[in-house]
C-alpha cells in the first residue's frame, strides 16, 4: 500500500492535540464545510481581492476535512452518521463554490451563463457524490 498524500499526513500531526478534547469528528466535519463555504460565498460578490481571499478560504476549508477521518481514526470514533456527513458535506463545499462563481463572474463577458455554467458545475458535484456513494456501497457488498 503506498503512503498517503502529504495533505493527509500533515492533517493526521496537526489533528493530535485535539484527540484528547471532546471534540468530535463530526464537529469537525461542520466546521470544514462551514469555513469552505464561507470561502466560496466571498467569491460571489465578484470582486477581485475577496475572490483572492475566497480561494484560500476554501482550500484552507478543504485541507480541513481531512481532520474528521483522521480525529475518528485517532479517538476510534467511527460512525455511518460521520460517513454520509462527510459526503454531504464536501457536496455542499463544492455545490457553494460552483454557484458562488457563476454568481460572482456574471458581470463578466458571459453575462448569465456564468450562473448556468455554476448551476451545471453544482449539479456535478451533486451527481459525482450520489456516484461515490453507490461504488463504496458496491465495494461494501464484495
Amino acid at each position: 500500500m503506498s503512503a498517503p498524500p502529504w495533505d493527509q499526513r500533515i492533517a493526521r500531526v496537526l489533528v493530535g492535540p485535539l484527540v484528547r478534547t471532546p471534540v468530535t469528528p463530526n464537529q469537525m466535519t461542520a466546521l470544514s464545510a462551514a469555513v469552505a463555504i464561507a470561502g466560496a460565498v466571498l467569491f460571489a460578490f465578484g470582486d477581485p481581492v475577496l475572490a483572492h481571499w475566497g480561494a484560500g478560504v476554501f482550500v484552507l476549508g478543504r485541507f480541513l476535512d481531512h481532520f474528521d477521518g483522521e480525529l475518528a481514526r485517532q479517538k476510534n470514533m467511527r460512525s455511518r452518521l460521520g460517513y454520509y456527513l462527510d459526503y454531504i458535506a464536501g457536496a455542499a463545499s463544492y455545490v457553494a463554490l460552483f454557484v458562488c462563481l457563476g454568481i460572482g463572474f456574471s458581470s463578466t463577458v458571459l453575462g448569465q451563463w456564468t450562473f448556468v455554467l455554476g448551476l451545471i458545475g453544482a449539479a456535478s458535484a451533486t451527481i459525482s457524490m450520489v456516484l461515490n456513494l453507490r461504488i463504496d456501497r458496491s465495494l461494501e457488498c464484495r
